[in-house]
């Protein structure tokens, strides 16, 4: 039976709402507080974003679309250290402004055994990857990263070149227009080191994929055998991973130029 409330004042209004309250039947409270940690224990349990370990395996690949609401702080200077890994390159974002830098940019003596690019699969048993809309490259290089000393396993880097042209405007200090490094396996063989306040970076897509891009005097840290090497970046660079490899793009291309470039790379999957 419905009773009119109209006539009655807010007080008497409230007793009745009161009264109505205790005759319902509420479901359980929720146990809100074990919700919210049990919440944290699965963050935290979850993928993190991990510092690079150069020259040994990843232990933990991190999807890049985690980083994605850290990468939004990045037009604020950041406060603390921002580590992102894809796939054999790892990307550090410092607070502030570079204190050291390296003093030059990787010569070819810095980039491996020169080789001739169609000898690639024989010596590194993959064939390079190159950019469709660059035909050749001018130069190539293959080197060896240890991985793991205790079996000797080793990562092995096949780096292309292309002499500047019209479209491609000579990278300072490199004498080249564009560089592709192409890394094999999920190890952790390079790491990139950028300062929040210079350099400007986010997350793009390269054929749908997760992936990252970076513009801005920076460094680049590679392992080579056993060693880690530090050069000197001055390109603009997209970073993403295809068919079990990793690639780094460095040029001057505006972003979307290279995204373009980048999507030209069609690395063959081996299914043997």
């Amino acid at each position: 039976m419905t009773e009119r409330t109209s006539g009655l004042t807010d007080e008497q209004i409230g007793e009745r709402l009161t009264e109505l309250g205790d005759l319902i039947s509420w479901p359980p409270t929720p146990d809100l507080a074990g919700a919210v940690s049990a919440t944290i224990r699965d963050e935290r349990g979850a993928p993190t974003l991990i510092a690079p370990r150069l020259s040994l395996p990843s232990r933990r690949r991190t999807l890049l679309l985690i980083a994605a609401a850290l990468l939004a702080l990045a037009g604020a200077a950041l406060a603390t250290r921002l580590v992102i890994e894809l796939g054999a390159v790892g990307v550090e974002v410092l607070p502030g402004r570079p204190t050291s830098l390296p003093p030059h940019v990787a010569k070819p003596g810095d980039l491996g055994r020169e080789i001739d690019v169609s000898d690639a699969d024989v010596i590194a048993g993959f064939p390079a990857a190159l950019p469709a809309a660059l035909g050749p490259p001018a130069r190539a290089w293959i080197d060896t990263a240890q991985v793991d000393p205790e079996s000797n396993a080793t990562a092995t880097r096949v780096v292309t070149a292309w002499r500047p042209t019209a479209e491609l405007t000579e990278i300072p200090g490199t004498g080249v227009g564009a560089v592709l490094m192409q890394f094999e396996g999920p190890w952790q063989v390079a790491s990139k080191l950028l300062s929040a306040e210079t350099n400007r970076f986010g997350i793009v897509f390269v054929n749908g994929r997760d992936a990252f891009w970076t513009t801005g005097t920076h460094e680049l840290q590679l392992v080579s055998g056993s060693t880690v090497q530090r050069h000197l970046v001055n390109g603009n660079v997209v970073i993403w991973e295809e068919a079990g490899f990793t690639f780094r793009l460095e040029s001057l291309l505006g972003k979307r130029a290279a995204i373009r470039l980048a999507e030209t790379v069609q690395p063959l999957i081996d299914l043997g």
